[in-house]
């Protein structure tokens, strides 16, 4: 059995929630799905990278505190991996900076800046091995 103090904290909180509820809708009731007038966002607004595709990132190396990352150049016909510092370019790409950690190398390119990740993030090759069984 419910008590009367509990229905009556349950009504208050209810009206406490109700405006907080109310502006969640307001968007999705202005904004009619299934219009006829309804257009689709224009690429003008995407983040699009210059007429060469972006470089490709291999992976990230730290030693001695200088950090490299192994790309591959976007112009490259061969597609031969070359270590890269920051600050050096690759076509009309800058390296601005590296992050090892989320694992991302960020270019600039006409005052645009891309984030890339590493391309391979397969967590199978950075898995360590099994323990051999040692029999006794």
């Amino acid at each position: 059995m419910v008590k009367k103090s509990h229905l009556f904290l349950i009504f208050i909180v209810l009206i406490w929630i109700t405006p907080v509820w109310s502006g969640q809708y307001d968007l999705i009731v202005q904004k009619n799905l299934f219009s006829p007038q309804r257009q689709e966002e224009s690429e003008e607004n995407q983040n699009k990278p210059p007429n060469s595709a972006l470089p490709i990132v291999i992976g990230l190396w730290k030693q001695k505190g200088i950090l490299q990352a192994l790309i591959i150049a976007p112009d490259d016909p061969k597609q031969i991996p070359k270590w890269y510092l920051i600050g050096e370019e690759i076509g009309e790409y800058k390296i601005l900076d590296m992050d090892l950690y989320r694992e991302i190398v960020k270019f600039k390119s006409g005052g645009t800046v891309y984030e890339v990740v590493i391309e391979n993030k397969s967590r199978a090759a950075r898995r360590p091995l099994p323990r051999p069984k040692i029999r006794r």
